[in-house]
């Protein structure tokens, strides 16, 4: 992801408002979330693991927003929030 975020500051502003505002655009631009994400290398497997369980997640709050989660959905993901907790 090569951006460039420039902030040219106000004469009159002080130079806290011109980091505040660079960063604002750093942060919709997603350049934090870009340098955490390669500050470590990770395997294709984990990526791929990590990208399939953001997918379930984005999807189970969709539906739940929705108000369209089958019973049986909503049973299988109390179970596995159980399982994880080590209740089962």
């Amino acid at each position: 992801m090569a951006t460039n975020c420039l902030v040219i500051a106000r004469p009159d502003e002080p130079i806290d408002g011109a980091l505040k505002r660079l960063k604002n655009t750093m942060l919709k631009q997603g350049l934090f979330k870009e340098i955490q994400k390669r500050n470590f290398y990770e395997k294709p497997s984990i990526r791929k693991r990590h990208k399939s369980k953001v997918a379930r997640t984005k999807r189970a709050k969709a539906l739940r927003r929705k108000g369209e989660m089958s019973e049986s959905m909503e049973l299988q993901m109390k179970e596995r929030i159980q399982q994880r907790k080590g209740v089962i």
